[in-house]
């Protein structure tokens, strides 16, 4: 660098202007493409992050101040199939409602419990896709593993109503259901390392990227996702 400088001195005032020049042309540049370049990056992010930066506001509020989102045709047929139903009346339902959900997730429950009672009337006559989606810790994926297992004996809907009323639920509290229902150890275990079961909530995982969900709950209601618990927008969707 230094040679350089001594270059453009023996080579006289011309070339430490040109070399000024340069200089702020580079600062000018740099001040105009550098914050383009991050306004284009930041705008990707949220572009392609939208339902997990609205669910993230939903978990930290206890709402979501992003608007709910209206997803393709195809995406809200394939959500609506996958998953676990729990209810199927395609002739009569008033409403299909899809639920991603962690059943350590606190807003969870919170949604969870209001859909059991304030908008029972509606729910009582929908579609009901459930989709186990565990992020928070060891305990979630545990619980979601022994939810699968309680669906393929038909005890889906006690399993989760009974987790979902712990505060802190664990593996013991889920096996302590399923063993209460009859269930023996070694069988839990088997259906639990099943192929099935891992099938079952690998497709959970795959559904949740396509969407771009990665937060809890998620709430699909006719085709529309809400990002977080928003008691007003499930009122909406629903009247």
């Amino acid at each position: 660098m230094s040679a350089n400088l001594k270059a453009v001195s023996k080579s006289g005032p011309y070339a430490w202007i040109m070399l000024v020049a340069l200089m702020i042309a580079l600062v000018v540049a740099g001040q105009t493409l550098i914050p383009a370049y991050i306004d284009h990056r930041i705008d990707n992010y949220i572009s392609n992050n939208r339902i997990k930066i609205s669910g993230l506001i939903g978990q930290s509020r206890g709402t979501t101040s992003l608007h709910p989102i209206k997803l393709s045709d195809e995406d809200a047929r394939l959500v609506n199939q996958g998953g676990i139903h729990t209810s199927n009346r395609p002739a009569a339902a008033s409403h299909t409602i899809v639920i991603f959900s962690d059943y350590l997730c606190a807003y969870c429950k919170a949604a969870d419990a209001s859909m059991s009672s304030k908008f029972l009337s509606e729910t009582s006559k929908s579609n009901l896709v459930f989709y186990e989606f565990p992020i928070l810790s060891k305990d979630s994926s545990d619980l979601a593993e022994l939810a699968v297992v309680a669906n393929t004996v038909g005890l889906y809907n006690e399993f989760r109503q009974s987790m979902m009323k712990i505060a802190r639920p664990n593996a013991r509290d889920g096996i302590a259901f399923l063993e209460r229902r009859g269930m023996k150890m070694a069988y839990i275990e088997k259906l639990r390392k099943s192929a099935g079961v891992a099938k079952t909530l690998q497709a959970s995982k795959e559904m949740a990227r396509k969407l771009g969900i990665s937060a809890t709950p998620a709430i699909i209601i006719d085709g529309t996702l809400v990002a977080g618990w928003n008691e007003k927008e499930i009122q909406k969707l629903l009247s």
